[in-house]
């Protein structure tokens, strides 16, 4: 590269800007809720029916199972979506919180804190033959 010995010309001072207008806030779509559906939580031997649970997936119908059900030694159960024939097994826990969380709600005197927080396993996916249990592969054929 070859140097030029031009002079180079002072730099100017930059005009102030002009504040800005605040923008308009934009219209957000309102979000649609989604379709509850009915699960009924089974026990793994002998199908008896345990409880039932309304939520919009069978995960979050799973989480609400294990908190109320882990305490009294239930570990494994299968959920079953109300006029459906598809039977989902899970494994539920609980898992012991660092710190507990306390949690204030209105009207309340005291405020309510969690030990522990509930969390599901998926395990396997059965079909519902009547009174029988039968796994996909088999239902399917």
């Amino acid at each position: 590269m070859a140097q030029t010995d031009a002079p180079t010309e002072p730099k100017q001072p930059k005009a102030p800007k002009a504040p800005k207008e605040p923008k308009a806030p934009k219209e957000k779509a309102p979000k649609e809720a989604k379709a509850k559906h009915t699960y009924m939580l089974h026990s793994p031997d002998g199908l008896h029916p345990l409880g039932k649970y309304v939520s919009t997936d069978y995960r979050y119908a799973a989480l609400k199972a294990v908190s109320r059900w882990h305490k009294k030694g239930v570990r494994r159960f299968l959920l079953r979506r109300t006029n459906s024939k598809e039977v989902l097994e899970y494994e539920g826990f609980l898992v012991p919180l660092k710190e507990p969380k306390e949690i204030k709600r209105a009207g309340a005197e005291a405020p309510i804190l969690y030990h522990f927080k509930p969390d599901v396993k998926y395990v396997d996916a059965w079909v519902m033959d009547g009174t029988k249990l039968l796994p996909i592969k088999a239902a399917a054929e």
